[in-house]
């Protein structure tokens, strides 16, 4: 196997919204200025604010004035050098690990193909296209908002409204008289990028467009490992690994002789556990399936439970002599999870149990670390994942308006102890399950999502939603007149429970958060959002007093909060001095939607009349009306 990083320098340019295709790529390789340097992986923000054309759009009330570029086509180039021997390769693919959102991709001047989905790899079958020596790849990126067929908000009996972003103008500008109006585009649920991305209760519109993941060219021969998973089975004292791997064989017609080898190294250095497999593998793919037992077993625990130790995994597939072949390497941990649901004389359980003990889950949810997601660091998720189980936390869930993070997170969790109920990406809204493209497309994302995260011990539950169901129930169908298998059930209801059944069979898999009941936010049954009560309460005296959350009977609270601001430096990091004070128009763009001017009040009711108070004070107060909750 022989991969070449394309990741670095490239270089960009703004072209029409309506530039594309052959004709808009004879018009981007005459031009000989306007071409900026990108950074890949990166986003055409950052590229812009490095050329000194944009100010930081997280700064102030910089935001609405940054959306610009959502009006524009953007196209992306580098050179990269090809050597005969690659030509060789069987199969020779060009992988996009994100792509945001709507690319066509071009090698020497063709047209290779397009992608529409932010969250996985686009892979492309590039052998067509190369040519020994020196090959050219552009990409031409639009933000998406044109592929939504339409803007309408869920809800019964509404007529479609029409997608203004079809041009390249802006979808939901931002309102001048109010900064916090705006958000939340309808039109998102059609494409397959961050559903935040237009907006949501706590953050500005600021659609991403860039390569925000890392590119590469592989070439392989004889034979690829396809996949591998290894689940633990835990019978008393008894430890195994159950293995399932695919091994497939590149040639068209012949049968090839195939070694797969699986080292797995104990984490107390102790001898490794190898096994090899001769195969015979014909053309197509091979299943190999095992067990192994392991001796002196160390189990996997969440925080505060005991220790968490992994194993390193090795999976390498060669031709009969040992030779050539590509690799997997990983680490896991033994452990097992379930979710007890015992029926309880009012209600059920809805408790994690690992290795067979209860979880009593302390934790809360995961929002995007910034608006341009190519500039989260491995370096934040790590002090991110450390601050939590600092705090004494042992889950982390993964909001369906968000985005399935990046390795380092996941890594970091299972070092750490930190479980990770991680929502597939579909959130608070009736999606259009009646589109084939939309259907093929979250197919396509569990199918690529699903193996690539299974293997951390980290990873508690999938689940299907962010409160679609509960939504379509209470919020979008309240006299129960539209069918119940419309608005995106097919998709948390069949598609992804039989994905996960497949092809992660031994972790746990909900519908929907919150689900359970007849009612999906019933605090007796399955998990709930305890918002309504307390916090998002139309009586302000509830929302101020700490002592209503004694009332939540829940069986498991997946959401609930209490809005404060943030530490003092940070607000001093987004905000000038002159910014820096509540009823200013950066002050309010950083002010979540559902406030409703709740901490002063509450800081007006608990400490000090927050008219008279400084910035320091304000800060110091709001922060210990959060603690009270």
């Amino acid at each position: 196997m022989t991969t070449t990083s394309l990741n670095g320098l490239w270089s960009v340019r703004a072209e029409a919204f309506d530039c594309l295709g052959a004709d808009g790529l004879a018009v981007v390789q005459q031009a000989t200025d306007g071409w900026l340097p990108a950074q890949v992986p990166g986003e055409i923000h950052l590229d812009l604010m490095r050329a000194g054309q944009m100010p930081d759009p997280s700064i102030g009330a910089n935001m609405p004035d940054c959306r610009w570029p959502e009006t524009k086509s953007w196209w992306f180039r580098t050179h990269f050098a090809v050597a005969a021997d690659f030509l060789q390769h069987e199969r020779q693919q060009l992988v996009f690990e994100g792509l945001d959102l709507y690319a066509q991709v071009f090698v020497n001047g063709q047209l290779m193909g397009e992608a529409a989905n932010a969250f996985v790899p686009a892979v492309f079958d590039v052998k067509p296209f190369l040519v020994e020596g020196t090959n050219e790849l552009v990409v031409r990126l639009t933000a998406g908002s044109e592929l939504a067929q339409d803007a309408t908000p869920p809800g019964q009996g509404q007529a479609p409204r029409p997608n203004p972003a079809v041009d390249g103008s802006l979808p939901n500008p931002v309102p001048e008289d109010d900064p916090r109006r705006g958000r939340m585009w309808p039109g998102v649920k059609w494409l397959r990028k961050p559903q935040f991305s237009y907006g949501w209760d706590w953050v500005d519109p600021l659609p991403n467009i860039g390569l925000w993941r890392g590119v590469r060219l592989e070439g392989r021969s004889h034979a690829v490992l396809a996949d591998v998973r290894l689940d633990t089975v835990r019978e008393g004292q008894r430890v195994e690994l159950e293995l399932e791997a695919v091994v497939e064989n590149l040639h068209p017609w012949a049968e090839r002789r195939c070694l797969f080898t699986l080292e797995i190294q104990p984490p107390h250095d102790g001898p490794a556990i190898t096994r090899r497999y001769d195969l015979d593998v014909p053309p197509g793919r091979m299943p190999v399936r095992d067990r192994l037992a392991i001796a002196d077993p160390r189990l996997w625990w969440p925080n505060g439970m005991g220790e968490q130790p992994l194993y390193g995994v090795r999976a390498t597939v060669t031709d009969a002599d040992g030779i050539g072949g590509a690799a997997r390497a990983f680490s896991i941990g033994l452990r097992t999870i379930e979710i007890d649901r015992t029926r309880l004389d009012e209600g059920s359980r809805f408790c994690f149990r690992v290795n067979g003990e209860e979880v009593f889950c302390r934790g809360g949810n995961l929002g995007p670390h910034d608006a341009i997601l190519a500039r989260i660091s491995d370096e934040k998720y790590e002090t991110l994942v450390a601050e939590a189980r600092e705090a004494n936390m042992n889950m982390l869930r993964i909001n369906g308006c968000s985005i399935y993070e990046a390795p380092a997170f996941y890594d970091a969790c299972d070092r750490m102890g930190i479980l990770v109920w991680q929502d597939f990406m579909l959130t608070c809204t009736s999606y259009p399950e009646q589109d084939s493209r939309l259907c093929a497309a979250i197919e396509a994302e569990a199918r690529a999502i699903i193996p690539r995260l299974r293997h951390h011990p980290s990873l508690a539950l999938w689940c299907g939603n962010n409160e679609c169901t509960w939504g379509f129930r209470d919020w979008w169908n309240p006299d129960k007149s539209q069918p119940l298998d419309v608005g995106g059930r097919l998709f948390y209801n069949r598609v992804l429970p039989d994905l996960c059944r497949m092809l992660d069979p031994r972790r746990p898999y909900w519908p929907g958060s919150p689900a359970g009941g007849e009612n999906p936010n019933d605090e007796l049954t399955g998990d709930c959002h305890w918002w309504a009560p307390a916090f998002m309460n139309p009586d302000v005296n509830r929302r101020l007093r700490h002592e209503v959350y004694d009332e939540c009977r829940s069986r498991f609270v997946s959401e609930y909060g209490v809005i404060g601001p943030p530490h003092l430096d940070s607000l001093r990091e987004i905000m000038t001095p002159e910014e820096l004070q509540p009823g200013t128009p950066a002050w309010a763009m950083h002010t979540n939607l559902f406030e409703k001017d709740t901490v002063p009040a509450a800081i007006r009711l608990h400490y000090a009349d927050p008219e008279t108070l400084s910035v320091p004070e304000y800060v110091q107060y709001g922060q210990m009306f959060q603690a009270l909750v």
